[in-house]
């Protein structure tokens, strides 16, 4: 008898810094996924379990909800996971992925309601999925969406691959979520600085969310 473990992703941990000392936000990651708890021990963010019990649609919704009480809460950032549209995709079936896309986008409509209504939302997903038989991943770029108040709008009407390639956010590299999420929320910071203090060294930086116009 032969037992051997499979591993994926498997590694020696590394030393990040925690999102409140990167970014400046306190804030929680929902969703089921163990690959997720972990990450978001790591950075130091809350994690809300919300299992993936029920129709995805009646999962995204109690995950919204748990949202809404962790902004609530004083939640400065707040990742939301639906795992839904990435099994469907698996699928390899575009239909059976239209179908779930049209049923979580009517969940969606909840975040322009209050405490959503008052938050920079961003909607993306983090990678292509094609309905090439022989393809798992691939990757071509994203639709990525930003509202909230004071956001600028542009001309694109509908989310989607190929109508968000003409967006006044052009193509980004997943290093530039975050600055642009901060700057959406009145919260931009310089390149290399730092929102927290340097440990052991009370004080200073002094004043490093220089660009803050906001709160």
């Amino acid at each position: 008898e032969v037992r051997i473990p499979t591993l994926k992703w498997w590694g020696r941990p590394r030393p990040a810094p925690a999102f409140v000392e990167r970014h400046g936000l306190d804030g929680a990651v929902v969703g089921a996924s163990p690959f997720l708890h972990g990450l978001a021990e790591t950075l130091g963010l809350r994690f809300a379990h919300v299992p993936d019990a029920g129709p995805p649609t009646t999962v995204l919704r109690e995950r919204l909800e748990r949202a809404a009480k962790t902004l609530r809460d004083g939640a400065g950032f707040v990742w939301v996971h639906t795992k839904a549209v990435d099994e469907a995709g698996h699928t390899k079936d575009p239909r059976n992925r239209v179908a779930v896309l049209e049923a979580l986008d009517e969940e969606l409509a909840r975040l322009g309601e209050p405490p959503f209504d008052a938050a920079v939302v961003c909607v993306t997903g983090d990678h292509a999925t094609p309905a090439a038989p022989e393809v798992i991943h691939a990757g071509d770029p994203v639709p990525f969406a930003v509202a909230g108040p004071g956001v600028r709008a542009d001309d694109v009407v509908r989310f989607g691959e190929l109508p968000c390639r003409a967006g006044i956010l052009g193509h980004l590299d997943g290093e530039d979520v975050m600055p642009v999420l901060l700057n959406a929320a009145d919260r931009p910071l310089f390149a290399g600085s730092r929102p927290t203090d340097v440990p052991h060294a009370a004080g200073h930086p002094a004043g490093v969310v220089a660009l803050e116009v906001g709160a």
